[in-house]
């Protein structure tokens, strides 16, 4: 896939269900998500992980 047709057919979700993430997706996604470009060439990002239910901070990532 081309990245003109990707931002074409791209579409903003404002529906959302409420089938909860698993811990562990959250956290593949944020391993991946550090190495994403910023204007400032300042990869890899930081992330915290806190659980909701909690309020107490898991780990950083």
């Amino acid at each position: 896939m081309s990245v003109a047709k990707t931002i074409r057919d791209r579409r903003s979700i404002r529906a959302f269900n409420r089938t909860p993430v698993s811990r562990e997706l959250v956290f593949q996604l944020l391993n991946d998500a550090v190495w994403a470009p910023n204007h400032g060439l300042r990869e890899p990002w930081r992330f915290v992980y806190v659980e909701k239910e909690s309020g107490k901070e898991r780990r950083p990532i």
